[in-house]
Order: structure tokens, then C-alpha cells, then sequence
């Protein structure tokens, strides 16, 4: 993915005798209708395509021209382990199913081709209903018009959101999970399936994926050195100084001592153009921050008192405009 850039075509070698294995294997496997469409002939991959132009070859073709024409290839020895399922697919019940039924790899390579087709209406359905119902700004899925989506179609619906995100197919039992026990759950329930690295969670009506980081040593105090614009922290991202016209004014910046905490509690702040001090807390829960993501932002302090939580808000009693000034970027 790192090699493959813009206009790029990466080939794969897999003929038809390595779709029927594939699709052999999914069908064991109880795949669905994606699964049961084996690999497709072109993909999306990076930044260009995956082709495998020898899709609708068989190998028997391949190996005579390769004799005919005196090639010479590596034949991979871990091909003769059993104890691949592919291998012993391809080597102990394949050869059974040819004799019974000459011809099974193309009509197998027909059958996933109808699986594809068909899946391509059914989730070019779905993707239609999931971008009416996504919200882009937070990611996320509205619970109430998944709830009014049958069963079926919810689970569609699903399966496209997370396609959507970059995360791979839930099994049917994450998908229960999800439907029974996130979708149909109390509001301020804190139900949590676990799928693929991520969590799925529901908070203030909305169905969330969230990346399972290390949390960050929420104790720490983290000093930004003098003259750096980036601070990393430690399992949380990187802090920027973006150049500005409002936010913190340079001169306080660089004539203060700045180090970087997380919250403990009790935290509260002053804002432009708002009056009184407000709590982290209830600031937070105004700005529909979800409670999983709270704890990990990083709260800026200079000389001691609170001059900014990254990302969102800068102290009344530290923000300045029309003049050389620092935004904090949080990524």
C-alpha cells in the first residue's frame, strides 16, 4: 500500500482454480453474499488498482503455455502442506469434485459472479440509506433512523458503515451483539461491543466506532520545551502551535513556562464572550464530547493556570485577537 501511488496498477497471478478454492473456503466458512463472490477481477487498492487479469484462466491453461513456451517458475513447497485448508482443498477434495463434475471451477467462477452482481445492488442500497442517516462531523450512525429500518436492512446498513470506516466485516455474532444488545439498549446505557481493534458504542442518540488506543498516564505532568512547535505525547497523538491572528498571543506563549496535564477533576475556565468560569465537565457534555474521548484530551497550562484544552476552547484570560498568536492543533 505504501509502494502502490495514483495511476498504479498492481497484478495478481490468481486464476480460476483459485477462485473456486476461495469460494469453496468462504462457503465453509458461512460467508454471505460478499464472501460467496470470491475475488474480483479489479479493486481499489491505495492510492490504484488491483487487477487480476488471469482471473477467468484456468491453471491447466496457464501451465501449457508456460511449457509450450519453456518458462521457468518457483514452485513455493508450503503448497504441498496439508495442513492448509487451501491446500488440502485444492489437493485431496478438488480432484474429487472434477471427476464427479468436469468443468466446476467455471461453473463455481459463475456463481460468484452472480453473488457479486447481486451483492452490488444490495449494497449500493445500503450505502444510499447509510449516507442519509451518517453523520459525517462525528462519524457516526443516527440510532433512530437505524431503528426504523427492518432488521435486514439494518444490518446492511451497518455493514456499509463500517466498510465506510475502513474496518473489516463483523461475524454474524457481532452483528447480534450490536443489534441487540448497542442499538435496542436504554438511553445512557453503556453497552459496548468489541469488533476488529475497535468498540462499537452508542452516546446521545448516535452509533459510534471508536479506535481502541492505550490510554495515555492520565497523572502526568508533560513540559513543552521552549522554541518547539510540535510536543508528542505519549500514546496521544502529537500537539501543534499553528500561527494565527486570535488564540494565544506569542509574547505570553514564549515568555511562560507551558506543560501539558490531563484532566483530574474540578477543572474549570474562563471563555471569551461567555461569563463566569465553567467545569470541564459540563463544558464537555454541552459540546456532545463522548465520555470515551474526555479523559485523553489535553488540557495546556501555562504558569501554572489553564490556558486551553486542545481542539475545542482557549481561556478568556489567555486569547487575544488581531495580533501574532498560537492555535493549538491536536492530532
Amino acid at each position: 500500500k505504501e509502494i502502490v501511488t495514483e495511476n498504479d496498477l498492481l497484478l495478481f497471478a490468481q486464476h480460476r482454480n483459485d477462485q473456486l478454492e476461495t469460494v469453496l473456503l468462504q462457503l465453509f466458512r458461512g460467508a454471505g453474499v460478499k464472501g460467496l463472490s470470491g475475488m474480483p477481477a479489479d479493486i481499489e487498492f491505495s492510492r490504484g488498482i488491483l487487477i487480476r487479469p488471469l482471473l477467468d484462466i484456468s491453471q491447466q491453461e496457464i501451465n501449457a503455455y508456460a511449457q509450450q513456451h519453456h518458462l521457468q517458475w518457483i514452485e513455493d513447497p508450503s503448497n504441498q502442506d496439508l495442513q492448509f485448508d487451501r491446500n488440502y482443498l485444492r489437493q485431496e477434495i478438488i480432484p474429487l469434485l472434477e471427476q464427479r463434475w468436469p468443468g466446476i471451477d467455471t461453473t463455481v467462477s459463475r456463481v460468484a459472479q452472480h453473488c457479486a452482481e447481486a451483492y452490488s445492488v444490495l449494497s449500493g442500497s445500503a450505502k444510499e440509506k447509510m449516507l442519509a442517516m451518517y453523520l459525517a462531523d462525528k462519524q457516526s450512525l443516527s440510532i433512530s433512523a437505524l431503528l426504523s429500518q427492518d432488521d435486514l436492512n439494518q444490518q446492511w446498513i451497518i455493514r456499509e458503515w463500517l466498510a465506510h470506516l475502513g474496518a473489516r466485516m463483523p461475524r454474524q455474532k457481532v452483528m447480534t451483539a450490536i443489534l441487540r444488545d448497542v442499538l435496542l439498549a436504554q438511553p445512557g446505557a453503556n453497552h459496548v461491543v468489541q469488533h476488529d481493534g475497535y468498540t462499537i458504542r452508542r452516546y446521545q442518540g448516535s452509533l459510534y466506532l471508536v479506535v481502541e488506543h492505550k490510554m495515555p498516564e492520565l497523572g502526568q505532568s508533560i513540559s513543552w520545551p521552549e522554541q518547539k512547535k510540535v510536543l508528542d505525547l505519549a500514546d496521544n497523538g502529537q500537539l501543534k502551535l499553528n500561527d494565527t491572528q486570535q488564540g494565544i498571543p506569542k509574547h505570553i506563549w514564549q515568555q511562560g513556562e507551558i506543560c501539558v496535564k490531563y484532566r483530574q477533576g474540578g477543572e474549570k475556565i474562563a471563555l471569551f464572550n461567555r461569563a463566569g468560569r465553567h467545569g470541564l465537565k459540563k463544558l464537555y457534555q454541552e459540546a456532545e464530547i463522548a465520555p470515551w474521548q474526555r479523559d485523553r484530551i489535553p488540557l495546556i497550562y501555562i504558569n501554572g493556570e489553564l490556558a486551553a484544552i486542545a481542539r475545542y476552547w482557549i481561556s478568556a484570560d489567555f486569547y487575544a485577537q488581531g495580533e501574532d498568536c498560537y492555535n493549538l492543533i491536536w492530532e
